[in-house]
């Protein structure tokens, strides 16, 4: 935190950044109570950005901070002993259930053009197939590349399955690929003739080689997405209502039902039966899934749900209609009762675990 603190004094971090990484180290504290975080971390923002001035002190000059964390620290056991007394009994059932743990391992797979399939976590590193004199190789850190150059084209599909790690691809023009859970991509060994065109299922993340002459298209649930080098991230299950295409860098054009819109950096296309345009949107968040985390700003609950059990892989029984929003920051390597805690602790909602499935109860 103290290190923290000094980046933003000189000037090396952004007042959004300082914010970000409070949030994160606020998170991490599992002291089990999330009312004293709601009220804490937004004061302890506003004491640095108060008493933090840039360029006037040195830091060890100011202690203030030291004051902060011991105060928070008594105000943890005040709280805590209050639990402790007056609320013995007062146990979350998903404290007593049995708990979903979140994937330790990519269990994603590679369909060749003649039905052969390539289990990745099984598969030793080095060269896993080749079509002329493209191959396709397993690196020691798990990534998938092509490398080699080849006329011949052949697709292949990539499939990472619910309650899989993130697994991304290094395709034939050097374009890598990032795949969430729940997500396939099929995609051919090599791009020849005027343009570079693959499909997905799900989400995924691209980052893609700039080619002037040959545009890069990557297609979904009946739209086109065209760009010649840029990253943006594509939101496309088949079992949500819509379509997001989330621009960090670059443009892209997006064709729908014959309608074309252009996107700039920081805007979010949602497309149903119309392409609509939301400007200077939280790009952190639309790709956290890619970076490690959860993060929800006022979505219910279904679709928090929706998003969580295709990282943890479990069915969800909806016994009661829930239409608050909440806002949710997680890591995605905790259990899924982290999660569900900081909903029933915002209040108005209960969750139960039964083997893999996750109940929702008023």
């Amino acid at each position: 935190m103290e290190e923290l603190i000094e980046q933003y004094r000189n000037g090396q971090i952004t007042k959004a950044q300082l914010e970000e990484g409070i949030k994160v180290y606020w998170d991490r504290m599992d002291f089990g109570a999330q009312e004293l975080k709601v009220y804490s971390r937004p004061g302890m923002l506003e004491a640095i950005l108060k008493q933090s001035k840039r360029n006037d002190a040195p830091i060890h000059k100011l202690p203030w901070w030291k004051y902060a964390a011991a105060a928070v620290f008594i105000a943890v056991m005040v709280f805590t002993g209050k639990q402790l007394m007056n609320n013995k009994k007062d146990l979350s059932a998903i404290t007593a259930k049995a708990d979903i743990k979140p994937p330790v391992t990519n269990r994603a797979m590679i369909t060749l053009a003649n039905g052969k399939t390539i289990y990745l976590d099984s598969a030793a590193n080095g060269s896993l197939a080749s079509v002329g004199n493209m191959e396709l190789v397993k690196l020691a850190d798990g990534k998938i590349i092509y490398k080699g150059s080849t006329q011949a084209i052949e697709y292949n599909t990539l499939t990472n399955p619910r309650g899989s790690k993130v697994i991304d691809i290094t395709l034939s023009d050097g374009s890598r690929i990032w795949l969430n859970a729940g997500s396939s991509l099929t995609y051919p060994t090599a791009f020849t003739g005027n343009k570079r065109q693959l499909t997905i299922k799900g989400e995924g993340y691209f980052k893609v080689a700039h080619n002037d002459k040959i545009p890069f298209i990557a297609s979904a649930k009946g739209t086109d997405v065209q760009v010649y080098g840029t990253e943006f991230n594509m939101k496309a299950y088949d079992d949500d209502a819509d379509m997001k295409v989330t621009l960090l860098q670059g443009s892209v054009s997006i064709t729908h039902n014959k309608e074309r819109r252009m996107l700039k950096p920081s805007e979010q296309a949602v497309i149903a039966n119309t392409i609509e345009l939301k400007t200077e949107v939280d790009t952190e968040a639309a790709t956290a899934w890619k970076n490690g985390t959860f993060s929800f700003s006022n979505q219910r609950v279904e679709e928090i749900l929706k998003q969580a059990a295709r990282w943890y892989d479990f069915d969800i029984v909806m016994e009661t209609k829930i239409n608050d929003g909440f806002n949710i920051y997680v890591g995605r390597d905790v259990p899924i009762s982290k999660l569900l805690k900081s909903m029933e602790t915002s209040g108005g909602v209960h969750f139960e675990i039964e083997g893999r499935k996750v109940i929702v109860k008023p």
